[in-house]
């Protein structure tokens, strides 16, 4: 087990959170202030990863077993993923519908923020978008 994996990666869903609006002393506080905006499945992986934090930070008995670790960072990978997607998807509209004179910084910081998988899908999605871009201006 690595204590500081598991604490990182909370913080790191943390702030998400709290990009996201999110208020609150930890991450139960945090996702019940905004779980109106998020799925019942974010919400129920989210709280196991708060349980799974705070048993590692306060019960001295506990042990994480590697199928909980699995568990925990598969679950840390896919909330990272969907809030970031939900982040790039508020921006997006924000973006597009207000008069900024910058309206691509906000992107540019999301993507920053973004979760490796994240990342990869607004490549992914921008590389579709030039190629279509491409093969519909050649006909």
């Amino acid at each position: 087990m690595s204590l500081e994996l598991i604490v990182a990666r909370s913080k790191s869903i943390e702030s998400a959170l709290v990009k996201r609006g999110a208020s609150g002393k930890g991450l139960h506080e945090k996702v019940s202030s905004i779980e109106r905006q998020l799925s019942s499945d974010l919400v129920k992986k989210v709280r196991f990863i708060a349980s799974v934090r705070n048993k590692c930070l306060h019960d001295d008995d506990y042990f994480v077993s590697n199928d909980t670790m699995d568990g925990f960072l598969r679950a840390c990978d896919q909330v990272d993923y969907q809030l970031s997607r939900m982040l790039v998807k508020t921006t997006t509209r924000t973006s597009s519908s207000s008069k900024s004179s910058s309206p691509s910084k906000g992107l540019v910081e999301q993507f920053n923020d973004a979760s490796a998988l994240g990342k990869i899908g607004i490549v992914a999605g921008a590389a579709a978008t030039l190629a279509a871009f491409v093969f519909f201006s050649n006909k």
